[in-house]
């Protein structure tokens, strides 16, 4: 938890637990099926969101 100060010269930051587990080493108490999973997940939700904006949005800026 970091807490934010705000005192006359500017903001101070200080942390007030120390944060001893990395990010990796979380992600790497998975099983790497649900990693992949879910990193395939994501990535299938970013193309069909893509494809909509392209399909709502070049018909617009079409000559035609």
């Amino acid at each position: 938890m970091v807490i934010l100060r705000l005192n006359r010269f500017g903001m101070d930051a200080e942390v007030a637990e120390p944060v001893t587990v990395p990010l990796i080493v979380e992600v790497a108490s998975f099983p790497p099926v649900l990693v992949l999973s879910a990193f395939a997940m994501l990535l299938s939700a970013l193309v069909i969101l893509l494809s909509v904006i392209i399909a709502v949005f070049l018909p617009l800026h079409s000559p035609l």
